[in-house]
């Protein structure tokens, strides 16, 4: 109880500390801040009859010094990036500082504009509606949509009562165009560009001042599908007859897993799977439904990779390079499926031709064997020939029966043979072509990852 008596005891107390605290800086009355703030507008409006406001002027008492407008970026959000329309879409913070002399271009000092009262404390800062005084007017000139100033009417300013100093953070959504780069797409790289300009103003009369070149990122949300890589803030037409521009530069790269499990890796099994239609027996009747099967499958993968892609022949990516060759190999691999079946249920009784014979041998390295057999036979025979004149008949009577054995052996190859070979010639050779092509394009694509 005695506890539960003094923890109440310590809270009033400090209540009280507190509340003295508050009142100590609670001397500034609301009257005093309209009457500052009314100052202040009134500072803004001409002595003219047409009661002419000089927001649009800047407030500078020596007119041959440039404006001098500080500021920084803090980037928020990276929310989308288009590569089909080419636009990229995030949100940005400007974070900007000048200091407004319109007080002493009505020839009064500060002091003189905002009194002192002896019984209250000063108010050293004020927060002035949007539009009220003077703001550097910013323009994104690449945007998709239409051209508006940076701020609005929900991001006030905050005057400084004793310096002059006027700190200014609108927040920005930048819908821009951004040529994409999708050569190695899904492991590009893109580098967007945003250009700010203050319209109207020469370089003499406003220029921009960083106070970094590279972006604030302490509120950055990260994005799922890019990666943040550099940033960059450069300035041009200071103390010129240009008209003072902010450029900014955002440097992303894509998340590849998700499109290399959805796209490159079902290529590949297709590509494997293409191949391997030479292994299905010609009796099922199943090759050409197969390999029809995956000439379609490529070509709807073609078409999935199209619509994810911006619709530009400069440049095109890698990838939609090596989908159309497989796609062409897929297209010469049914026709040579046909024509195998086509050999392969050709009659017995219709002979096979010499150069198919010829061909074939060669493939089963038969043909070779052959010559250095029968070129051994021929110098054998001059040998003999050479030692007794008397064993020419014998040679020539083996020699036609060598020649009878390989006439035989030529009629041995059957079409059911012929395509049987071919079936593995082809298997080998569409499998290492079609690795070599996956190797020439693959392999730059990877490298950027």
């Amino acid at each position: 109880m005695m506890q539960k008596t003094l923890l109440v005891s310590v809270w009033i107390f400090l209540g009280a500390d507190i509340l003295c605290f508050v009142s100590g800086f609670s001397n500034v009355t609301h009257s005093t801040t309209t009457s500052y703030f009314v100052t202040l507008q009134n500072l803004y409006k001409s002595n003219s009859s047409n009661n002419v406001t000089l927001q649009d002027f800047i407030p500078k008492l020596y007119t041959e010094n440039a404006m001098q407008v500080q500021f920084d970026i803090e980037l928020y959000a990276l929310n989308d990036f288009d590569e089909v329309s080419g636009s990229l879409d995030i949100m940005l913070g400007f974070n900007m500082s000048w200091f407004d002399e319109i007080v002493f271009c009505n020839g009064l000092t500060m002091e003189q504009a905002f009194p002192l009262d002896t019984d209250i404390e000063r108010l050293k800062v004020l927060h002035v509606p949007h539009g009220t005084i003077w703001t550097p007017n910013l323009i994104l000139l690449n945007s998709v949509e239409s051209m508006e100033n940076v701020g609005g009417v929900a991001f006030k300013q905050r005057f400084n009562l004793e310096t002059g100093e006027v700190k200014w953070n609108p927040i920005v959504k930048v819908h821009s165009a951004c040529s994409p780069d999708v050569t190695y797409y899904p492991f590009d790289r893109q580098i967007c560009r945003f250009t700010f300009r203050s319209l109207g103003y020469s370089g003499y009369e406003l220029y921009f001042d960083p106070y970094k070149s590279t972006w604030g990122m302490s509120s950055y949300e990260e994005n799922g599908e890019w990666t943040l890589i550099d940033t960059k803030t450069e300035t041009s037409g200071s103390f010129s007859d240009n008209e003072p521009t902010v450029t900014l530069t955002l440097t992303i790269q894509r998340k590849p897993l998700y499109f290399a499990f959805n796209i490159i890796l079902p290529i590949l099994v297709l590509v494997i799977l293409n191949g391997m239609v030479f292994w299905l027996p010609v009796e099922s009747g199943e090759r050409v439904g197969f390999s029809v099967t995956c000439f379609l499958s490529f070509v709807v993968l073609l078409n999935m990779i199209m619509d994810i892609l911006p619709r530009s022949s400069s440049p095109i990516a890698y990838l939609c390079f090596y989908t159309v060759s497989m796609m062409i190999f897929s297209g010469l691999n049914t026709g040579f499926v046909i024509l195998q079946m086509k050999l392969y249920h050709k009659p017995d009784t219709e002979e096979v031709p010499r150069c198919i014979v010829v061909f074939i041998k060669f493939l089963k390295c038969k043909y070779i064997r052959d010559k250095k057999i029968s070129c051994s036979c021929l110098k054998g025979g001059d040998k003999i020939h050479s030692e007794n004149d008397l064993k020419v008949k014998d040679i020539d009577s083996d020699s036609e029966m060598d020649f009878k054995d390989k006439t035989e052996s030529e009629a041995e190859i059957t079409w059911q043979q012929v395509a049987s070979i071919l079936d593995k010639f082809f298997f080998l050779a569409f499998l290492g072509v079609q690795m070599f092509f996956s190797m020439c394009f693959l392999l730059p694509i990877g490298s950027r990852a």
